[in-house]
C-alpha cells in the first residue's frame, strides 16, 4: 500500500512540475541568426563567384569551338576547291585528247 502511495504521489509531482510554465529559454536557432544570416551571405557569394566563372569558361570554351569550326569550314573549303581544280584539269584533258583523236580521225580519211 505504501508503495502505490509513493508512487502515485511520485507521479502527481512529475506530472504537476512538468505542467507549469516558464519563461522559455532563448532557442539555439535564435543565438545563431546572426551567424546564419552571415553564412548565407558568404554562400551566396561564393555561388554568384561560382556561376560567374562557369559562364566564362563557358564562353572560353564556346569560342574556342566556333574557332575550330570555322577553321575546320576554311580547310573543307579549300579541298573542295582543290577538288573541283582537279575534275576541271581532268576535264580539260578529257576534252584535248577526244579533239585530238578527232583531228587524227579526219587527217586520215
Amino acid at each position: 500500500m505504501r508503495r502505490i502511495l509513493i508512487v502515485v504521489l511520485f507521479q502527481f509531482l512529475l506530472t504537476s512540475a512538468s505542467g507549469q510554465d516558464t519563461v522559455p529559454l532563448k532557442t539555439q536557432a535564435d543565438t545563431n541568426t546572426p551567424v546564419l544570416i552571415s553564412m548565407d551571405s558568404m554562400l551566396q557569394r561564393i555561388n554568384d563567384s561560382m556561376r560567374k566563372e562557369n559562364l566564362e569558361q563557358n564562353n572560353r570554351n564556346l569560342d574556342a569551338f566556333v574557332a575550330l569550326q570555322k577553321e575546320r569550314e576554311a580547310k573543307e573549303k579549300k579541298r573542295m576547291y582543290f577538288r573541283l581544280g582537279i575534275g576541271i584539269l581532268f576535264l580539260a584533258v578529257m576534252v584535248i585528247g577526244l579533239l585530238r583523236k578527232r583531228k587524227k580521225a579526219k587527217s586520215r580519211d
